[in-house]
């Protein structure tokens, strides 16, 4: 044996065929901006309608909301994610007490240092179902590591930001805009999609479990795990989150909101509102109109 072959003897030698080369796929870089995580009371969560100016990433922790796109309104559960995109009217409104979920914002910029300001053109397309675990951890971690602002951590942020807009790109490439979740969970996501669009309709326990090919019993059980709260709760809940919105977003009579949200007389609406807010839905109008007004003149006195 020789002295080379001494100096290799029990070494794996390890020899790289012509290279190739991973080209670049994603071609975004993120320049991070914020991140935390918001919660809201027992009085729900209501964030005022605004033009967004950076991307903002939303992964729900609890509880569900309704969000505007420009004029879209979609809804969002725990286990969901949406973005927000820059030059986008934009409005949070919970539909559930003490919602929580992570915010994440962003800029885009190309390979030549360009703001991108468009990921699609398809409102619908920035609303995600039940994502996988990972992503959830990747929002997480982005705020962990805010928190702990070590050495490095930017670098672990906009690989976490850029781990999260991969996923979105996959789904788009695959033309699938919701990720499958368990047989029980597809069905309750799609339950509470037809609540949110139908909120008025009469539901019972019953009727949802013949349309959704599921016993009462599992019906009531998945539902209570997914949400939290038993259906007809939820169902309440909704119609009241609906008429905040209308008491504070249109000048619609108590009557036509009534009738809007499956209730049988006004006086019953009444009742029934401010058993769950704690006022009459006319003194709820009169309070949140007067918040947005003392709001928008601290803003133009700022100004």
């Amino acid at each position: 044996m020789n002295a080379m072959d001494a100096k290799n003897d029990g070494k794996r030698n390890i020899h790289f065929e012509p290279q190739y080369r991973l080209d670049r796929l994603f071609s975004f870089n993120p320049k991070f901006m914020s991140v935390g995580i918001q919660r809201g009371d027992e009085n729900g969560y209501d964030y005022f309608s605004h033009i967004q100016t950076e991307y903002e990433f939303i992964y729900m922790l609890d509880g569900d909301i309704s969000f505007y796109c420009d004029d879209v309104r979609m809804y969002a559960h725990t286990g969901d994610m949406y973005f927000i995109q820059p030059g986008q009217r934009h409005r949070e409104l919970s539909g559930s007490p003490f919602v929580k979920f992570v915010y994440l914002k962003f800029f885009l910029y190309d390979y030549k240092g360009e703001r991108e300001d468009k990921l699609t053109e398809k409102r619908e397309m920035q609303l995600f179902k039940a994502v996988p675990e990972k992503i959830k951890h990747a929002f997480l971690r982005v705020f962990e590591e805010m928190q702990a602002s070590e050495w490095g951590f930017k670098q672990i942020i906009e690989s976490a930001i850029t781990e999260i807009l991969i996923f979105v790109q996959r789904q788009y490439r695959t033309k699938d805009d919701s990720i499958q979740c368990d047989s029980s969970g597809v069905a309750i996501s799609a339950i509470m999609d037809e609540i949110a669009l139908n909120v008025g309709n009469s539901y019972s326990v019953s009727s949802l479990a013949k349309k959704y090919n599921m016993s009462e019993s599992s019906l009531s059980h998945s539902f209570k795990r997914v949400t939290g709260k038993p259906l007809m709760r939820y169902i309440n809940e909704r119609r009241i989150q609906e008429a905040e919105f209308q008491l504070s977003a249109t000048s619609n009579t108590l009557k036509y909101i009534a009738k809007q949200l499956g209730y049988g007389s006004v006086s019953y609406f009444k009742r029934v509102f401010k058993q769950y807010t704690g006022f009459p839905p006319d003194e709820y109008r009169r309070r949140i109109l007067g918040v947005y007004k003392e709001k928008g003149e601290r803003e133009d006195n700022h100004d």
